[in-house]
This record gives structure tokens, sequence and C-alpha cells, in this order.
């Protein structure tokens, strides 16, 4: 569900997609998409979530090369890539741009600030990116208390 929102937001935009849309394209009801996501705002969260994540992952990649720089030097560099990675992303700035619910402020703090330090963040953000938990569910809910 979650790969047919993110090909309909960079084919139509996030202000023009619909959960119809996004239903269709994953060939289920829309029944379905409601199941999994609560309303559009949070499925455009879960697909940030999941890209965000996915860059991550190739700076990540890329980083473990380098064993022997030290911290700061690392520490530097990672960052700068980050920031350029996230300003230059095609698909990460249609998510946050004209028409999406979500700013990218929100979409990187919101569950970092929401995660009491017992790895229950970590956990339930990766489980909404992949469109497996609501916000909703037991898991998200016992986040936040």
């Amino acid at each position: 569900m979650l790969k047919a929102a993110r090909e309909c937001f960079l084919s139509k935009g996030v202000g023009k997609t619909t959960m119809d849309d996004v239903a269709r394209a994953a060939g289920e009801k829309r029944q379905l998409v409601y199941r999994l996501f609560l309303d559009r705002r949070e499925l455009v969260e879960a697909a940030i979530n999941a890209r965000v994540a996915e860059i991550a992952d190739e700076i990540a990649a890329v980083d473990q090369a380098d064993a022997d720089a030290d911290f700061a030097e690392v520490f530097t560099r990672v960052s700068i890539t980050v920031i350029e990675r996230m300003r230059s992303d095609h698909e990460l700035g249609i998510l946050v741009g004209a028409g999406s619910p979500v700013s990218l402020h929100e979409a990187l703090w919101n569950d970092v600030l929401a995660d009491r330090g017992d790895g229950s963040g970590a956990a339930a953000g990766a489980g909404t990116a992949r469109g497996r938990l609501r916000k909703t569910s037991p898991a998200m809910r016992s986040r936040t208390g």
C-alpha cells in the first residue's frame, strides 16, 4: 500500500492524491487504506519516514568505508551529506512540498520527541513507515502513555 501511495504522490503530487487513488493503484479497496492509515496525513508521514529511512541507509552504507577516520570528521561528513541529500531529494521535496499536510520538521522530529527511550518509538515508527501500524494501534498508543 505504501509503495502505491508513494508512486501516486510522485505522479500526481501530494495535494491531488486521494485515498481512492492509492487504493486503485494498489489494486485494493479504499477501506483497506483506512485500516492501515487513519487519514491522508498519516499516509504522507509514513511515505516521508520510508524515504528518510532509505536515504539514511544509503548514507550509512557509503560511510562504512572509512572506519579509520576520527569521530568529528565522520560526524561532519555525514551531517553535510544528510543535509545535501535531503535538500536535493526529488521524492522528499514532493512529500513535504506544496499541498503536503506534513512539514519536513514534523516528519523528522515528531517520532523522536515521542520516543520515551525504551525503543518503542523506533519500532513503532518503522511499522508505520511500512504501512503496518496505524497511530491509533495499541503499539502506537503505548508510546504516549
